[in-house]
């Protein structure tokens, strides 16, 4: 008999800031990462190092490897331990997402709930790495959404 996981529903923090930028190892103290999460918001991760980690995706695991970058749909069931990850997740509201990226998402086939997953291959990690350091200043400092957008559309 498969038992009923508890899930906790989670709304983005800042509703005045459509994008939110978070290091993956500053999140532990924030979460019960026992527990699964339904958010009501975007979701990119940006794995750049693991080993031998998973997480659950509508309570279906899959491997995470170092240099992927994972997209979690709003109402999508996510389970994952950061413990020994190091990594990016961007929080991205979905009216904003959709409004400012669903040209580009559409061209790429961004839509549905599958998941998705990339891997970033060199140099492209050298730039990723440069763009989320320019996103995580601005978060930070003077939050400002348009600049905050222009980083994100260059992701």
């Amino acid at each position: 008999m498969k038992t009923k996981k508890h899930i906790i529903q989670v709304q983005q923090h800042d509703k005045n800031i459509p994008i939110e930028f978070f290091r993956i190892e500053n999140t532990l103290e924030w979460f019960d990462y026992r527990q699964h999460y339904q958010y009501d918001f975007y979701q990119i991760y940006w794995f750049t190092e693991t080993l031998n980690h998973h997480h659950e995706i509508d309570f279906i695991s899959y491997p995470i490897e170092s240099n992927q970058i994972w997209i979690i749909y709003p109402g999508q069931v996510h389970f994952i331990d950061p413990s020994s990850i190091v990594g990016y997740c961007l929080a991205i509201d979905k009216n904003y997402f959709n409004r400012v990226l669903f040209k580009e998402a559409k061209q790429h086939s961004f839509i549905g709930n599958g998941h998705l997953k990339f891997g970033v291959i060199a140099p492209m990690d050298q730039l990723f790495e440069h763009l989320h350091i320019l996103i995580e200043m601005e978060f930070n400092q003077l939050r400002r959404p348009i600049v905050l957008e222009k980083y994100l559309q260059l992701y």
